[in-house]
């Protein structure tokens, strides 16, 4: 046959080979083919016989004109594997085999088994001589053959028993070894006897049972308990005959079964305990008549009716059911169903209370009656509930259609929204199907997408979000800024998103508003600063323009000037250094003048977008050079005179020039013009400052020598300085001891009017009132000041250093005139009626002309030769106790209270005790003098960067800006000032005292606070040697 196929192939022969080969192929299953791959890889079916009817259900003639019809057969999962095998065949020169699946046109599924050997031919062709045979019966034999293997498996898997074959000797023949909870390996049964795995008593039963089950050819079963590694299981053993004189065992654990039916034991005695137990009424009554048989005690609290008026008796007897209907509703459903779960009825208790109830009901049978087990919750409260629910939701939806502020629901899980009110529609400008179940990452509602994920992690963190400051576009892309709150609640069972959002856009807009303006003064301020204290122009200058650019942000800003003389108009610049630069631009008159004549027409130049504008060819070419899109210009003028521009460009856009900005623009151009009008001063200041250096020069020699004379002339200050102080001392310490001894005289007549007050002092009490006096403030009238005198040398006598000075004022002017000329104590006077205020004010004016007479000499000392310490380890705590014991008198004199908070473990200061001493009475005076009586005063430390900071704060008057400023300043304060010269010398001490120590201070201002002043010190050892000790 196989030569006669291949004749085929040869032209003159097909002819003659087609009849016998027909016959053949007729007689033969399958088809029989011939396929030819020619050299140039052109395929064809030269052959193919007439069983490709029946197996293809296509005519051999069209298969011979196109074998592709036979791919198209192909199983689509199969094609690729039918290509690979013929590829192979083909490149390898082996065999073709190949089993696939075809679908026929009749869409019958087939199996194909193909065979091919390539030849190859002389000329380079190749020729595949095969056959092709239908194997669907082989192949769903096969199929069914695993199936029935796997279902058959599966079956003998499932069965979670042992199985055995014994034989009567009781010899393991064979086994399943996994099941009953256990896994036995054969090799350790097959073999034995049960006498050898099993204990004797078990053996024994198991070889009575084999032997029956032989002899009655019956099954048998006995049950027996073995020890395992989970404990004494029970197990059951089933015997059947499955052979001459051997028995099939299953064997099963039924450890499980015994323990359910002790179980089952214990669960009657657990329902009869739960039944009369329970909180919720539970009933048993008959199904066909609906007599009670049994009730418990919550039935019996809940009904009103004994358990004895129940049993036997119909709950319509006992009134029970307010509707009858209910009961045959509930009889239908429990015999349709068997089971109602939680249906609502209406019930009556024997006091005639109607209550609603939940019942959930079973069928079960007692002893051979069908009754009904019903189990009853009382939900009338729970129903009010929900109705006050109910009442609150539409509350709520009320509120939240009706609320004018933005209020959305979304779903915690994935964020899309459930609900928005109008407000948000309003704002956000989408309409609400645009909205519902979409996420606002869908709607491209935040600015920043992380916001998103950033409010659901702080909403999971803490639960809720209170006033969260973020951005979100409406619909029509504008920015808003919103607070943003949102609360997690249930909807439906579902954690939701309830947030709502507060448009605070405009306030915001307000705030940057007010920040431009705040920020335009600070510039405005520091700009006028710059031109009073430097007098370098090209310095003010770039500063200017530097300032006025990051102001406004833009990508340049310059100063030209209106000067032919100067090579280069541009005087400074700040500009982006992605754009040119104008620094160095020269240009002709035309530009300029064009320019000017814009700028003294318009005053100020706004040009929001150049390519808008009508400029002249060279403007718009200059434009262009510099990459000008807009600008605003105003003009620099000296007095009439037309100095130049200050000049702001926009490169990159088209930019809109708010007003805030114009008005920056134009009153830097007025202080550029102060600046540059002090500018030229200087320059002629300068000239003339030339032409007297030769003079200076000249004098050089005379001033060498003034020098010493003048050197000369301070030692002379100092000791005229002495001398003067000292004489000073002794006449305003005269006039103290003759007012002094007027006033205890009583010369002075009595002044009852405002102002006036009785001083009375004795021996004891001089250090306490000779630092208290009353002066007058011009808007608050009478006010007590104390004059701390100058701190002595130990801290205990800081009141009594003028005790020699109290000493002379007690002396009697009598008794100094006695002194001086000898004439008797009490020489006739003539009597001159003087107020005693007058004397009082007089007596305070010469002591504060005393005190101010030592703060002037000791802040002459200390600029000569410095502040004096006598440095010491110092307990903080400690000094500030003797000080506020020392001041004490001070404090109740003028009715003030001071509240001491100090830790107790302040670390040691390197400091002086005494000068520390003044700088605490010198600020305590302050507080007392500036404010009425009564101030409260906290005294407070703690440490902070190596050093102690105390604070001294009162609750009275607060201070202005200037006056903080100027507080610890050496200056004379004017005749209006609340503080006399002399207090501000003391500050002035105590600033120059702190910095001797090393440490810093300064005082705070509030309006509601009072003042606070603040020193530091610093520590005697610092707190890392501290720590490491």
């Amino acid at each position: 046959m196989d030569e006669t196929v291949k004749a085929l192939y040869t032209s003159d022969s097909q002819s003659r080979a087609l009849p016998p080969l027909e016959k053949i192929a007729a007689n033969i299953p399958g088809i029989i083919f011939q396929f030819l791959q020619q050299q140039d890889g052109s395929q064809r079916v030269v052959y193919v016989s007439s069983g490709c009817r029946e197996l293809y259900e296509i005519e051999p003639e069209l298969v011979q004109k196109d074998f592709q019809v036979l791919y198209k057969l192909l199983h689509p999962e199969d094609v690729k594997a039918f290509a690979e095998s013929v590829n192979s065949s083909y490149l390898t020169g082996e065999p073709w085999r190949w089993e696939g699946r075809i679908v026929t046109l009749s869409g019958k599924l087939k199996w194909i088994q193909g065979a091919s050997r390539p030849e190859r031919q002389p000329n380079g062709d190749t020729i595949w001589d095969g056959l092709l045979m239908d194997i669907t019966d082989r192949k769903l034999t096969e199929e069914k053959l695993r199936e029935s293997e796997a279902r058959y498996k599966a079956i003998l898997d499932a069965i979670p028993d042992l199985m055995f074959r014994i034989s009567r000797n009781g010899e393991y023949l064979d086994c399943k070894d996994e099941g009953a909870n256990v896994t036995i390996p054969k090799a350790e049964v097959l073999g034995k006897r049960v006498q050898d795995l099993l204990p004797p008593h078990v053996a024994l039963i198991c070889q009575e049972a084999i032997a029956k089950t032989l002899d009655t050819e019956s099954l048998q079963t006995c049950e027996y308990q073995l020890p395992t590694p989970l404990g004494m299981r029970d197990y059951e053993a089933r015997l059947v005959k499955s052979g001459k004189d051997e028995v099939l065992a299953i064997v099963r654990d039924i450890t499980e079964r015994k323990q359910a039916e002790l179980a089952q034991q214990s669960l009657a005695q657990k329902f009869a305990k739960a039944f009369r137990c329970s909180p919720n009424p539970i009933t048993i009554s008959t199904l066909q008549e609906g007599r009670y048989i049994e009730v418990n005690d919550s039935f019996v609290q809940l009904s009103g009716y004994e358990r004895s008026e129940a049993i036997g008796r119909t709950a319509f007897e006992l009134n029970i059911w307010v509707n009858e209907s209910d009961r045959t509703k509930l009889l239908q459903e429990l015999q349709l169903k068997g089971v109602i779960r939680n249906q609502e009825f209406t019930f009556r208790k024997k006091s005639g209370e109607l209550i609603l109830v939940q019942v959930s009901a079973e069928i079960i049978d007692l002893d051979g009656t069908p009754c009904i087990l019903a189990i009853s919750q009382d939900i009338t409260e729970r129903k009010q509930a929900e109705l006050a629910l109910r009442e609150s939701e539409e509350k709520f939806s009320k509120a939240f259609r009706s609320s004018p502020i933005p209020i959305t629901i979304l779903k915690l899980k994935d964020g899309r929204y459930v609900d928005v009110n109008d407000a948000f529609l309003q704002i956000t400008g989408f309409r609400r199907e645009e909205v519902i179940s979409r996420t606002p990452g869908e709607l491209n509602i935040y600015k920043n997408p992380d916001d998103g994920d950033r409010i659901q992690s702080l909403l999971q963190q803490q639960g809720f979000i209170r006033n969260l400051e973020t951005e979100f576009y409406t619909k029509s892309g504008e920015s808003r800024v919103v607070l943003f709150s949102a609360d997690i609640i249930t909807l439906g069972g579902e954690a939701c998103m309830l947030c709502v959002t507060n448009d605070i856009t405009e306030r915001k807009h307000a705030e940057e508003l007010l920040r431009l303006s705040s920020q335009r003064d600070r510039l405005l301020a520091q700009t006028l600063v710059q031109i009073r204290k430097s007098l370098n122009l090209d310095q003010i200058l770039q500063t200017t323009v530097n300032e006025v650019r990051q102001f406004l942000q833009t990508d340049r800003v310059f100063i030209a000037v209106n000067d032919s003389h100067v090579k280069s108009r541009i005087l400074a610049e700040s500009v982006n250094p992605k754009y040119p630069s104008v620094l160095g631009w020269e240009t002709d008159e035309a530009i300029l003048q064009e320019l000017k004549t814009l700028l003294m027409n318009d005053k100020v130049r706004v040009v929001e977008d150049i390519t808008q504008m009508v400029v002249s060819p060279k403007l718009a070419a200059l434009y262009q050079k510099f990459q000008t899109r807009a600008t605003l210009a105003v003009p620099i003028m000296l007095g009439k005179e037309f100095f130049g521009a200050l000049i702001a460009n926009s490169c990159g856009k088209p930019r809109h020039w708010q007003p805030m900005e114009i008005d920056l623009l134009q009153q830097m151009s007025e202080q550029l013009s102060i600046a540059i009008q002090q500018a030229q001063l200087y320059q002629k200041l300068e000239q003339l400052n030339t032409n007297l250096e030769h003079q200076v020069e000249e004098r050089t020699a005379q001033l060498r020598q003034k020098m010493q004379e003048l050197q000369e002339i301070h030692r002379v200050k100092d000791v005229v300085l002495h001398t003067v102080s000292h004489d000073l001392r002794t006449s305003v310490m005269g006039n103290l001891m003759v007012l002094q001894n007027l006033l205890n005289q009583g010369l002075g007549t009595r002044d009852w009017g405002l102002g006036a007050r009785k001083r009375t002092r004795g021996r004891g009490d001089a250090g306490n009132e000779e630092d208290a006096g009353t002066w007058r403030h011009p808007d608050k009238g009478n006010v007590n000041e104390n004059f701390s005198p100058t701190p002595p040398l130990s801290p205990r006598q800081v009141l009594q250093r003028r005790e020699p000075r109290s000493r002379l004022r007690r002396e009697t002017l009598p008794q100094r005139c006695s002194q001086r000329t000898g004439s008797s104590p009490n020489p006739p006077l003539s009597s001159i009626p003087v107020p005693s205020s007058i004397i009082e004010r007089m007596i305070e004016g010469n002591d504060r002309q005393l005190r101010m007479i030592d703060s002037l000499l000791e802040i002459h000392s200390s600029e000569s030769q410095g502040i004096i310490l006598h440095r010491e380890p110092v307990k903080f705590n400690k000094l500030t106790e003797v000080i506020l014991k020392d001041v004490e008198p001070m404090l109740k004199q003028n009715q003030a209270s001071c509240h001491k908070l100090l830790p107790q473990d302040l670390p040691l200061v390197f400091a002086d005790p005494l000068q520390l001493q003044k700088v605490f009475v010198n600020l305590f005076t302050h507080s007392l003098q500036k404010n009425p009586p009564g101030v409260k005063l906290k005294l407070s430390a703690k440490v902070e960067a190596e050093m102690i900071r105390c604070t001294i704060q009162d609750n009275g008057t607060p201070l202005n800006k200037l006056e903080c400023d100027r507080l610890f300043d050496l200056y004379v304060r004017e005749p209006q000032a609340c503080c006399s010269t002399e207090i501000g010398l003391r500050m002035y001490l105590c600033k120059q005292i702190i910095k001797a120590h090393g440490g810093e201070i300064g005082v705070n201002s509030n309006r509601k606070q009072g003042v606070t002043f603040w020193f530091t010190l610093p520590l005697a050892i610092p707190s890392k040697v501290m720590s490491d000790e």
